[in-house]
């Protein structure tokens, strides 16, 4: 019998996406944690970047993953572009404990999120 709802990779990108929005809202209203205020958007970018993009891939080739390379490449592209000072904008501040965000989001993505359906099975 096939499943209906969508694979564990899925649930996966639902929770980062949960995640960022309820941090967003806490901040709007007031609400602030200075660790996650610092540090949770680096970590959810990769995730949330890159799963969205895989996944509207997969609505046409329901198996498509990213190699390693082309999200390691995306990572360090993301941390030159934002923690290099390339960006002049008063809210965006290079800090390169925002780093390991990247990397351990990176991380995450290629474990939970990347896996194809056919592999998640």
């Amino acid at each position: 019998m096939k499943r209906r709802f969508p694979r564990e990779n899925v649930l996966w990108l639902l929770g980062c996406f949960a995640i960022f929005l309820i941090h967003q809202i806490a901040q709007a209203v007031g609400w602030h944690v200075k660790l996650l205020d610092n540090y949770l958007d680096p970590f959810l970018a990769v995730p949330i970047m890159l799963g969205v993009t895989v996944f509207s891939i997969r609505i046409f080739q329901s198996t498509y993953t990213l190699t390693p390379l082309t999200i390691i490449i995306y990572t360090l592209g993301l941390i030159a572009f934002f923690e290099s000072g390339w960006v002049e904008d008063e809210k965006l501040h290079p800090d390169v404990w925002d780093i390991p965000g990247y990397l351990v989001g990176a991380v995450l993505y290629h474990w939970k999120i990347n896996p194809s359906n056919e592999d998640a099975r």
